[in-house]
């Protein structure tokens, strides 16, 4: 058989429905919740803290397994996991990039002023990030959630063009 997994970018202004889309991804699925979305959305949840052991098992009681991203260094510890294959999702969501973004940047300069290197850091971390194979993490589909705030101020920065195909 034919393996297929789909990695999607959302993209689009707040209250579009990014978050309400990735809950529709395939049960069981994992969300890397940085903004407390989640909370708003109708699926049956369970948390999980990957830091203080696995991932919960799947038992039908539940649909949407919700890790609260409040510090980054915990994403590797997810994809330690997801690349274990020791899950039960199908699917995985990234609410929202831009979030993950600056914790990924606070971890890494913390309080100073970025610096060249720190932004050259953040770079390569968030390429891990969105460039992952779905098929390495064994048949889970791979969503990422942006939120068009942050990247377009990000975007508009470097070119002040019209964003609208981004």
């Amino acid at each position: 058989t034919l393996n297929r997994a789909l990695s999607l970018l959302v993209h689009g202004g707040p209250g579009v429905g990014k978050t309400w889309l990735a809950d529709t991804a395939p049960a069981p699925r994992l969300v890397f919740d940085a903004e407390g979305g989640n909370r708003f959305t109708l699926s049956r949840k369970v948390g999980w803290n990957p830091l203080l052991g696995p991932p919960p098992v799947y038992d039908g009681t539940w649909e949407t397994c919700v890790v609260t991203l409040r510090d980054y260094g915990v994403v590797d510890t997810i994809y330690q996991w997801l690349n274990s294959g020791q899950h039960p999702f199908r699917s995985v969501g990234l609410d929202s990039l831009t979030e993950a973004q600056k914790r990924a940047l606070d971890s890494i300069s913390g309080l100073d002023q970025p610096t060249q290197s720190h932004w050259g850091a953040l770079l390569r971390q968030l390429e891990e990030v969105v460039r992952i194979d779905p098929l390495t993490t064994h048949r889970a589909d791979y969503l990422v959630v942006a939120d068009a705030g942050g990247l377009r101020d990000h975007l508009h920065a470097e070119a002040p063009q019209d964003l609208s195909a981004f």
